[in-house]
């Protein structure tokens, strides 16, 4: 752990240090979401277009995609690991525009991204889309990591973690409205007693079960057919 830790803090350092005056103001824009709400309606328009009978489903689908990856983002990870960011941790480094929370791991900006990036790749099957999105979130984990609020490992994981909630979230959205049965109201009701019975627990806890519970459907489903 310890290696990994040195391995983390020169990459951050290296890119930390590269920074200059005008490239700050890039940065910040970059890592700001007020910039890439043409993109959204880009995206949307897009999406519109391709699969307007489906539109409706793939909006609930983006709104539980972002929540997921949010939520996760914070709840599973930073309050779980509690890993310091960097500008909180690290002397003679350059810190831009504050600091934000206490811990960093990991980025919730990345989880955002690169889960937006996955999923829309998913839905329009276009490698050009693919590279361009995933451009997109990369240089935004990198602005991050240029503003002195993350570390690498924080982009990183916030990658794979946006990786896993795309592809549950596709997962869910390509299931036909059939398959919402008994069984998954069984689940939901399942979940709903376990956090009212058990307030208290981690949020991991909540996930394993969930995971556990969402196993069990599903094997029972694939045994009727």
């Amino acid at each position: 752990m310890e290696s990994l830790q040195k391995i983390d803090e020169y990459f951050f350092r290296l890119i930390n240090s590269t920074g200059w005056e005008q490239m700050d103001e890039v940065m910040l824009l970059i890592s700001s979401k007020w910039l890439w709400i043409p993109l959204y309606i880009f995206i949307l328009y897009t999406l519109y277009k391709t699969y307007p009978k489906q539109f409706l489903k793939i909006l609930f689908s983006l709104g539980l995609l972002i929540f997921l990856a949010d939520f996760g983002s914070v709840h599973l990870f930073k309050e779980v690991f509690q890993r310091p960011r960097p500008c909180h941790f690290l002397e003679g480094i350059r810190i831009v525009d504050g600091c934000g929370g206490p811990f960093g791991f990991i980025s919730s900006h990345a989880a955002n991204s690169f889960a937006i990036a996955f999923f829309i790749s998913l839905l329009l099957r276009r490698y050009w889309w693919f590279v361009n999105l995933f451009s997109w979130a990369v240089l935004i984990g990198f602005s991050r990591v240029y503003l002195g609020v993350h570390y690498p490992f924080d982009i990183l994981g916030g990658m794979f973690w946006g990786l896993f909630v795309s592809l549950l979230v596709y997962y869910i959205y390509k299931m036909k409205l059939k398959d919402f049965d008994f069984l998954w109201f069984i689940w939901l009701a399942l979940v709903c007693i376990w956090n009212f019975v058990w307030p208290e627990v981690p949020a991991i806890a909540d996930v394993i079960v969930a995971v556990v519970l969402s196993l069990g459907v599903i094997a029972t489903k694939n045994r009727k057919k």
